[in-house]
């Protein structure tokens, strides 16, 4: 475990997932939440958003927190300042034998891209389906949590795809992993999911971790004033790479196992006491 010793002369970078940890699954981010990222940033440190999520389904009023640069797609791209720093893409051969393997077998895919989310026309029922299912797992009034995609004629005209969201409920993800576990990274789904099988496919170099050694060599960040926040097993190697990492106390054993600190739940302020703990308020 690292210790941590705030430093007024130091501007700190924080880098923080988004579902757990700064919004709930009902979609409720807490008013203390806002107040500390909108604090951090006045006395000059820089929060970025460092999320499984791709771009376009970061919402309005997640962004509208006010953030310094993005980190989607699981680690994929970095943006900063305004500009991209890194974009990692799945090689287009590699994309179309594993796409045509997984809607073969009936796993229903996600497509995701830095400008927007796609799913084959032939799946797009069967998308809608387990998001209409998905909404039915969280509380009446909930934000939509799976957002539709857009339907794209055919997998072959998909360009720029970052990273991908497979569901199913008859092809385990063990089969999966099993079949294309030495060409991709896989992760478990990080937000309720109403069918038993599916998981997130990247890259093999992609995950969240990576993003800090991208800030570290071509944006000269010193590691140690680089904080990352999160609350799954996808912030694992944030919280890891990082100067110093937290775990929110509602986080997956293994976050909460690689933090230097365990901060508390997310519907008890966890985000704002963690800050204020580390002495920046």
């Amino acid at each position: 475990m690292k210790e941590f010793r705030y430093r007024p002369d130091a501007k700190y970078t924080v880098l923080t997932d988004i579902d757990g940890t700064i919004r709930r699954f009902d979609g409720i981010i807490p008013d203390s939440t806002r107040k500390t990222i909108r604090r951090l940033r006045e006395a000059g440190h820089r929060v970025l958003i460092c999320s499984g999520r791709p771009e376009p389904e970061i919402e309005p009023n997640i962004m509208e927190l006010g953030f310094d640069g993005v980190v989607s797609a699981g680690g994929a791209r970095v943006t900063l300042d305004g500009k991209c720093i890194e974009d990692v893409t799945i090689p287009r051969n590699k994309l179309l034998s594993l796409g045509r393997d997984l809607i073969k077998r009936g796993v229903v895919c996600g497509f995701q891209s830095h400008k927007a989310v796609y799913v084959v026309k032939e799946q797009e029922a069967a998308y809608r389906d387990i998001s209409d299912r998905t909404q039915k797992l969280l509380p009446p009034g909930a934000d939509r949590l799976l957002l539709l995609p857009k339907p794209a004629e055919s997998l072959e005209i998909l360009e720029n795809i970052e990273k991908l969201m497979f569901l199913s409920d008859d092809v385990p993800h063990a089969d999966v992993i099993r079949d294309w576990g030495d060409k991709f990274r896989f992760l478990p789904v990080s937000f309720p999911s109403p069918v038993p099988y599916g998981g997130e496919i990247t890259s093999l170099s992609v995950n969240k971790g990576r993003a800090v050694e991208t800030l570290i060599s071509s944006c000269g960040i010193a590691r140690d004033t680089i904080i990352g926040v999160g609350d799954g097993d996808n912030d694992i190697e944030l919280i890891e790479s990082a100067g110093f990492g937290i775990a929110m106390g509602n986080g997956t054993d293994g976050a909460r196992k690689a933090a230097d600190l365990v901060a508390e739940r997310i519907e008890n302020d966890g985000f704002a006491k963690a800050f204020s703990s580390l002495g920046f308020f």
